[in-house]
């Protein structure tokens, strides 16, 4: 059992070290067997969610694999992020205006739906899953096209890109807000592991279902051809410059 749990463990950390990239090909609601990955995330989205919104864990579950992979961004950053930001409450309200999973302020959603080509739905939309999580991936993926260090680009969506510059002449990169996210990706991480022991048990009992793979694929993608020192490996250490 140990070296079972150690070599689930090892394909976790290349799982979530890799992006995740891949947008979902049918419903995720209808994901199960060989889609793992994609059925635990759905699992973990509807468990965080208050229970009036269980129902939305699907939209929520899409609208993140979908938007990521328009950035090459990372969907489990994306989840960790909403569990920092929101600790996923649509109803979220922020102290100076924020508002929804990803705590954006209007005039923020409105500028990036505008400057992105995506429609500006109003204020409202901001309530509405689908529409918090489009803005806000997309103005994440706005910040990251300035800087591709996982640490500042998260840092720049908690604080403003010019905010983060100013702060980078000053005393160099700020860390807490990325940390934090970085404790809440872990957290992901751990959980992803749990769910496959689980899953492995469960299946070692009553055998595979006809044509289920055991374990089913795990959320890998390729690594980027380029491996400079620009590009942040969100797993391992945060960056010091």
């Amino acid at each position: 059992m140990k070296l079972l749990l150690a070599a689930l463990m090892i394909a976790s950390t290349l799982a979530f070290s890799a992006a995740a990239q891949a947008a979902p090909s049918k419903s995720m609601s209808r994901y199960t067997g060989q889609y793992r990955d994609q059925e635990f995330a759905l699992r973990y989205v509807a468990d965080a969610l208050p229970e009036k919104w269980e129902k939305h864990a699907p939209t929520v579950v899409e609208t993140i694999w979908r938007e990521s992979a328009k950035y090459s961004l990372n969907p489990w950053l994306v989840l960790a992020m909403v569990e920092n930001e929101s600790a996923f409450d649509p109803r979220a309200k922020g102290g100076v205006g924020e508002l929804g999973l990803l705590q954006l302020r209007p005039e923020t959603a409105a500028w990036i739906a505008r400057i992105t080509g995506l429609p500006w739905k109003g204020k409202k939309s901001l309530y509405d899953v689908k529409w918090n999580l489009t803005y806000g991936i997309h103005y994440l993926g706005w910040l990251k096209s300035h800087t591709s260090i996982t640490s500042r680009y998260l840092s720049a969506y908690n604080m403003g890109l010019k905010a983060l510059l100013r702060k980078l002449k000053r005393s160099g990169p700020p860390k807490e807000y990325a940390q934090k996210t970085q404790k809440f990706y872990r957290k992901i991480r751990v959980d992803y592991v749990a769910f496959l022991v689980s899953e492995l048990s469960s299946s070692a009992r009553r055998g595979p279902a006809e044509g289920e793979a055991v374990l089913g694929p795990l959320p890998l993608e390729p690594k980027p051809a380029s491996t400079s020192a620009s590009t942040s490996d969100f797993y391992g250490p945060l960056p010091s410059g």
